[in-house]
């Protein structure tokens, strides 16, 4: 990983660097789902693999501004994962745990 971001840094290319952070992330989250492993945790080893990197500061500073965005997305995906019937079958749960 550290020398694929230094070959694409030397290129100069912002849009380029960013497209290389984002797919990095993406790969590895397949890659580790194809071989049983919950994808956050190959995007999780390949952050820490970029962030080690010469390079971090510049991966951070393009990749903050997708931030909004990769929020959005892991609320989504989070909310789609919520079952309205558990809530109703447990709802004396649900109701200690809000005024709680």
């Amino acid at each position: 990983v550290p020398h694929l971001l230094e070959r694409v840094a030397l290129l100069r290319s912002a849009e380029l660097f960013s497209l290389l952070a984002i797919l990095l992330a993406v790969g590895s989250a397949f890659a580790a789902d194809a071989i049983g492993l919950s994808p956050a945790v190959g995007a999780f080893v390949t952050g820490v693999v970029a962030g080690t990197s010469r390079y971090a500061h510049q991966l951070f500073a393009e990749v903050v501004p997708l931030r909004g965005v990769l929020l959005g997305l892991f609320f989504t995906a989070v909310g789609m994962l919520f079952d309205p019937q558990a809530l109703i079958e447990h709802w004396p749960l649900g109701l200690a745990l809000v005024l709680g």
